[in-house]
């Protein structure tokens, strides 16, 4: 998370707040904060334990998109050569 925060203010130095790219990296920070606070809700985890979770869960989820957007492009891909 450290990372992710130094980043995105290197972010807001070089490009500006408003910027699509500082927009992303906030987003990211922000999921990142909100899956960890749930996890520290939920099972009780100490705030370094829940950042480490959220962080393999958010990879998780982001590998797994992009494995069903592949199926998906593969599916569209063998329709298209059908027809």
């Amino acid at each position: 998370m450290k990372e992710l925060r130094e980043k995105l203010h290197k972010t807001i130095d070089e490009y500006g707040r408003t910027d699509e790219r500082t927009v992303a990296i906030s987003q990211e920070l922000d999921k990142l904060v909100c899956e960890a606070q749930k996890l520290i809700i939920k099972k009780g985890l100490s705030y370094i334990e829940a950042i480490e979770k959220a962080k393999e869960k958010l990879l998780s989820d982001r590998v797994g998109a992009h494995k069903s957007d592949n199926n998906l492009s593969k599916q569209f891909n063998d329709s298209i050569t059908e027809n």
